[in-house]
């Protein structure tokens, strides 16, 4: 009898795993376990080896401190062949997990018109940042465009229009570049409008509270759906827009934006490259003052040894010419 009741338990069980296997049945049951399997097996581990390989090429990377740095240290064509491998890992386990866990299948995408499981649009985004890094970007810019036509109500759609933008400044496709990124300004001056209007709202309880009752106006429906702009993404939309205005040599503008993007900055790296970066571009507007200020501010981050010695040197040299 109990090996009746043990047989029975585990076809119960391979019956439960066929039925979350399906990606074609749009359960609570089955979102899970793609939903997981999504989110670890693809996500994750393409993440950590893109983070991993890109950490490695700029802790061993020499710049030339006597011109104006780039905004972000990227592979150039040469130096990315060194990064071939990791990126096609990464990719591997990306393309199997969307493959396999889709909601539907993605076997014809021109037929697909929902994505149901909530962290394929992760995988997606993933997969646009490694072929950007691999400089295939009319590859990446499909990643990030299927982003936008499947979750356009999805935080993730602000960082495809993000990366949109960050493709084709480096394709030197400036004007849609510049379209994308005002989709985004206006996104979060509007998201700050509504914020403002919710504070309102919120201070008067009765109201709020009837609203609950009987339902909410068609008005505050739509409003629920707009997504909201995500934090994380603040720092690189700022230094996007900076690299968009040092493409036009419109150096006060980068100074902006890139002062901007310093209160968004939460990674050492970040701060340190952006500060002594500033100083370079304070340097040359002949603003000393600034200059020897951005150049010591930088040396109090994770730099490179090769940047901490440039900035002190700078900023030595710039005080000693001002006496």
């Amino acid at each position: 009898m109990n090996n009746y009741i043990k047989f029975g338990f585990y076809a119960f069980i391979l019956t439960a795993l066929a039925y979350a296997c399906s990606t074609e049945k749009n359960t609570a049951i089955n979102r899970s376990f793609h939903y997981v399997n999504a989110r670890f097996n693809g996500h994750f581990n393409a993440n950590e080896l893109l983070n991993v390989s890109l950490a490695t090429f700029r802790e061993n990377l020499t710049e030339n401190y006597y011109s104006l740095l780039p905004l972000e240290a990227i592979p150039n064509e040469t130096e990315v062949e060194s990064l071939h491998a990791p990126i096609d890992t990464a990719l591997s386990k990306i393309k199997i997990v969307i493959a396999d866990h889709s909601m539907p299948t993605v076997d014809k995408p021109s037929k697909k018109n929902a994505e149901n499981n909530n962290y394929i649009d992760e995988n997606w985004i993933t997969a646009g940042k490694a072929y950007y890094y691999r400089r295939d970007y009319e590859t990446a810019m499909k990643s990030f465009k299927f982003i936008n036509k499947y979750f356009s109500n999805n935080p993730s759609n602000y960082v495809g229009e993000l990366w949109m933008a960050k493709t084709n400044i480096r394709t030197g496709n400036y004007a849609d570049a510049k379209l994308s990124l005002d989709k985004l300004d206006k996104a979060l001056t509007a998201e700050k409008a509504n914020s403002g209007k919710s504070e309102k709202v919120s201070k008067n309880k009765s109201k709020l509270d009837k609203l609950n009752k009987v339902g909410v106006s068609s008005s505050s429906k739509n409003e629920d759906k707009i997504a909201k702009f995500p934090k994380k993404i603040k720092f690189e939309f700022e230094r996007t827009k900076a690299d968009l205005a040092l493409a036009h040599k419109d150096y006060p503008k980068v100074i902006e934006f890139l002062e901007n993007a310093l209160k968004e900055a939460k990674k050492s790296e970040d701060k340190g490259r952006v500060n002594y970066i500033l100083g370079q571009l304070y340097e040359q507007e002949n603003n000393i003052g600034n200059a020897v200020a951005k150049y010591r501010k930088s040396r109090k981050y994770k730099i490179p040894y090769q940047m901490s010695f440039s900035a002190e040197l700078k900023a030595s040299m710039l005080e000693g010419g001002s006496k």
